[in-house]
């Protein structure tokens, strides 16, 4: 399968010069967390700016400076299995697609999940790709603490637990952003004192920093962000089912269950690019 079948054409794109406010407010919009930098007036991919960019360099505000100038490119006659082993190589999740130096668009991979392996016959087993352990939060826990215990674990999602101790959600951090409010701040040394020595904190007052803006999270449980429909896999599904749960319900992760229905790990989409880049 070549990766112009697979390769997404209608792009968001930004351009330098470029601020960073505008790259927030594209994001939030569109709701992205990764958008290609163009140089202006042309069809030439100079990076990528995402969220964690803008998380990580809060006192600068141009994003020719925040940005990440390390593009991967691939020709459009490439074969997938190409692009799986760039983006596994190199620890990425796009690859920019370019023909006489010109950006045609990107393969990304949820591209390679959704039109690549959900049409492929990958009878591997999940149980040899899933994480064997799995985060979990109380439902009555504040959304802002609930962000804070993820990011502490270095965790990208969490299953949502009952009083009983049932998953009856799972959320992650998208729907972190999605859910926040922009603050703009006006005294940026008061940010400064408050978030030194830190790349980026969610404070007890329920703020993300990111520059000049705040993203504010909700004070309220996390059973109201949380998706209420787990999508769950068991040990012995493929590879191949598991990218076709992905796509038909748009989500990044499977909570892998025993034969009682307790989590036991999780399936994540770079997983499935680990099979794809073995097959």
């Amino acid at each position: 399968m070549l990766i112009e079948e697979v390769m997404t054409t209608d792009l968001v794109t930004i351009n330098v010069p470029g601020r960073r406010k505008t790259a927030l407010e594209v994001m939030r919009k569109h709701n992205l967390s990764e958008l290609p930098v163009l140089k202006e007036r042309t069809k030439k991919i100079v990076g990528f700016v995402s969220l964690e960019d803008l998380i990580q360099h809060p006192d600068e505000d141009q994003l020719a400076l925040i940005m990440d100038r390390n593009v991967i490119t691939i020709f459009p006659k490439s074969d997938i299995t190409e692009a799986a082993q760039l983006m596994y190589e190199n620890d990425v999740r796009q690859i920019s697609v370019v023909e006489d130096d010109t950006f045609v668009g990107l393969v990304t991979l949820k591209d390679l999940i959704v039109r690549g392996i959900s049409r492929m016959q990958m009878k591997d087993k999940c149980e040899k790709y899933m994480e064997p352990h799995i985060l979990a939060v109380w439902q009555e826990t504040p959304i802002p603490l609930a962000a804070q215990i993820m990011k502490y674990s270095r965790e990208l999602a969490a299953v949502v637990l009952n009083d009983e101790g049932d998953v009856v959600g799972i959320v992650d951090t998208a729907d972190f952003v999605k859910a926040s409010e922009i603050i703009n701040v006006l005294q940026k040394t008061d940010i400064q004192q408050e978030s030194e020595g830190e790349e980026w904190v969610w404070e007890t007052k329920s703020t993300l920093y990111i520059g000049t803006e705040r993203l504010k999270l909700p004070d309220k449980p996390v059973k109201e962000l949380m998706t209420s429909k787990v999508i769950t896999i068991t040990c012995g599904t493929t590879i191949t089912q598991c990218a076709r749960k992905m796509k038909k319900h748009g989500i990044e992760q499977l909570p892998v269950i025993d034969a009682q229905g307790n989590p036991i790990g999780i399936v994540r989409d770079h997983h499935l690019l680990k099979a794809l880049v073995k097959s």
